[in-house]
């Protein structure tokens, strides 16, 4: 079964088409959901999820608008997909990292991705 990919983008103004982390999301197989002109991030990413209404097994990444990415799409989803097959793991973005940061967490399972590859 096929799973759904989901990217949530807030920004200020629309993407556009020639927006470099929307043209890499999508090619590596995210739909893009653009979150435009919301009072917060946090409201933002709550309008993203209810409008991508995403199941139980879909991958929803969210993201900023100044992303930038260093890995070929490919590599992103493989990498994004090995983590989550990881149960029990979290990961937090490093601003200055590379590739994907993680610590156990018991039982639960919660897996958040580096935004930036460098």
């Amino acid at each position: 079964m096929a799973i759904d990919l989901h990217a949530l983008v807030p920004s200020r103004q629309p993407l556009g088409h020639s927006h470099a982390g929307a043209i890499y999301l999508r090619r590596a197989g995210f739909e893009i959901h653009e979150c435009v002109n919301f009072s917060s991030i946090f409201e933002a990413y709550s309008a993203g999820v209810s409008r991508a209404a995403p199941s139980d097994d879909s991958i929803v990444l969210l993201v900023h608008d100044d992303v930038e990415f260093d890995l070929p799409p490919t590599d992103f989803v493989a990498l994004l997909r090995s983590q989550l097959d990881d149960a029990g793991v979290a990961g937090d973005a490093d601003g200055g990292g590379k590739g994907m940061h993680t610590q156990p967490l018991g039982s639960s399972r919660h897996t958040f991705m580096p935004a930036m590859f460098m």
